[in-house]
């Protein structure tokens, strides 16, 4: 949990795991969904660090579970394995900073887009398959998006209308990656 001292390190072996943010009046940030193969908690390297996000699992899964005093140990003790956990630390963050400047400035429809892209890569979402089921509500692809809940009902139908996807409740049977794709990436290209 948030600001808590860690008991030790997982990683996601199979299912999926939101970690979020407490904001402002309460309403929380969803950050990250972690996939198998990834780690959690692998931020409290040094003994008083606290966790930033809380984890909740959205999907059920099994995981891997390193006590944090061994986790700690083995970062110390190997120079490879502590390059690998700051690098990780590090793409994590750039990924992180790209994506909050990139809010700022992205319309509604951009920011929705991209985070139903982040979701289907999360789902593993395959164009010749039958669609995903996502455990993740309105609310939080608001949370994950920048925006309200009733924005994203207004932005999904407007996605439905231009044949981007296809869906009801949280059934995806059609995401159209490829014009996602577009959509978001039409906007990168006017930074540059």
């Amino acid at each position: 949990k948030e600001y808590q001292e860690p008991r030790g390190v997982y990683f996601v072996r199979t299912g999926l795991v939101k970690l979020e943010k407490k904001g402002t009046h309460g309403r929380k940030m969803l950050l990250k969904i972690a996939s198998p193969g990834q780690p959690l908690g692998h931020h409290c390297i040094e003994p008083g660090d606290l966790h930033s996000t809380s984890a909740v699992t959205i999907e059920d899964g099994r995981f891997c579970f390193i006590e944090i005093d061994a986790f700690r140990k083995a970062v110390h003790q190997s120079e490879t394995f502590r390059s690998e956990i700051r690098r990780l630390i590090l793409g994590e963050t750039r990924e992180l900073e790209t994506k909050l400047a990139l809010m700022t400035y992205r319309l509604v429809r951009e920011k929705v887009a991209d985070a139903l892209l982040y979701i289907a890569k999360r789902y593993g979402y395959a164009p010749d398959g039958n669609g995903i089921r996502i455990n993740v509500d309105r609310q939080e692809m608001a949370d994950m998006a920048g925006t309200t809940k009733e924005q994203v009902s207004k932005t999904l139908a407007e996605l439905m209308k231009m044949g981007l996807l296809r869906c009801r409740a949280k059934h995806f049977r059609f995401i159209d990656l490829e014009g996602l794709t577009a959509l978001v990436d039409g906007y990168k290209m006017k930074l540059t």
